[in-house]
């Protein structure tokens, strides 16, 4: 996979071809008998997330003549909210089933910056 060129025609021929590759997906969803449940939700999120981003980009192309791009960040904010949730859900259920352990590449950080975040979230609750 490579890097996200930073010319708009570069992009615009990465999603182009990122469409191309999903409407194959598609055709191999609607065929294939036996996919593990998680991956496939995975996947929708994935794609629910990247829909997203699309849509806000999409709405911050079509106001930037109107200078509202600072209007979008809040809309952000909120996907990253929702995702962050989603995660967070998705990663409760694993350590409960004990597909993650604190051997899990990462986990130590991912428990550093959950404990991070959740003082922000507190002293975000005890001031509003």
């Amino acid at each position: 996979m490579g890097f996200i060129q930073s010319s708009p025609s570069g992009l615009s021929d990465r999603l182009r071809r990122a469409s191309d590759e999903l409407r194959a997906l598609e055709t191999l969803l609607a065929s294939e008998q036996e996919i593990d449940p998680r991956v496939l939700l995975e996947f929708r999120e994935a794609v629910n997330y990247i829909r997203h981003a699309a849509w806000v980009t999409q709405q911050w192309l079509n106001q930037r003549e109107n200078r509202d791009a600072p209007g979008m960040l809040p809309l952000l904010v909120a996907e990253r909210v929702r995702i962050t949730s989603n995660l967070a859900r998705s990663l409760s259920a694993d350590l409960q089933g004990r597909e993650a352990t604190s051997e899990t590449p990462g986990i130590g950080a991912l428990a550093e910056n959950v404990e991070r975040l959740w003082t922000r979230l507190r002293d975000l609750h005890l001031s509003g």
